[in-house]
């Protein structure tokens, strides 16, 4: 144990780690197909990045602490306090200690990924091509103008969300080159150095299939 009294506990549950590799996957999927016009690809990868999305969503409720959104998601003025007094500080010291979870800076990051996320899939379910023959799964229910302006909006919130995937990934590589923080082994073995105090419990499985049921069947309606 070091001199801050803290080693490597575990931070991250399953749910969470598996859930973000799936996120980017299926994401990167997702934008393959869209770019080259697999549209049942498409699909079928943004039915599984739906059900991760509202599975993540159910977790951030009743999952374990530092997944909960009532444990990292704070006030702006706190996210801007934070950086302020901890992102742009000239002093790193890299044998400081981490906190477990999310930054409040970080927090906030997560929240507009999570709600651009699904912002781009429920404008999917409705879209309709230019010609009117393909669609999302529930593009029936609105007109054909209505479907072309989800597809439209569709697109420019991918120009969106692309932003901020690329900041998230600057974020990342600063707090490994400039504040010595690697956080990406973290989300791979679910431990980072903090205190024994601050580790996460055991996972509680049964809340895993009851959300992860509920996800598959929503997607499933859907989809239908």
């Amino acid at each position: 144990m070091s001199q801050n009294n803290t080693s490597l506990q575990p931070v991250w549950d399953i749910p969470v780690r598996l859930g973000h590799w799936l996120m980017v996957l299926l994401f990167a999927v997702c934008w393959w197909s869209g770019e080259y016009h697999e549209m049942t690809w498409h699909r079928y990868a943004g039915y599984g990045l739906f059900g991760i999305v509202l599975f993540r969503l159910y977790w951030g409720v009743v999952g374990t602490r530092t997944a909960r959104f009532s444990n990292f998601v704070s006030s702006p003025k706190a996210a801007l306090t934070y950086a302020r007094n901890h992102i742009f500080k000239s002093n790193h010291d890299e044998n400081r200690p981490n906190k477990a979870g999310h930054n409040p800076l970080g927090a906030w990051s997560i929240i507009a990924l999570l709600g651009f996320i699904l912002l781009q899939i429920g404008l999917g379910l409705f879209a309709v091509d230019v010609d009117g023959f393909d669609g999302g799964p529930l593009s029936d229910f609105v007109s054909y103008d209505t479907g072309r302006l989800c597809a439209e909006i569709h697109e420019i919130s991918f120009s969106i969300l692309m932003t901020l995937i690329v900041v998230h990934i600057a974020a990342i590589a600063y707090y490994k080159l400039v504040r010595k923080q690697n956080l990406v082994p973290a989300m791979i073995h679910g431990k980072a150095n903090i205190s024994q105090s601050e580790a996460i419990q055991a996972t509680p499985w049964l809340r895993v299939l009851i959300g992860a049921a509920v996800a598959a069947l929503i997607v499933w309606i859907i989809a239908k």
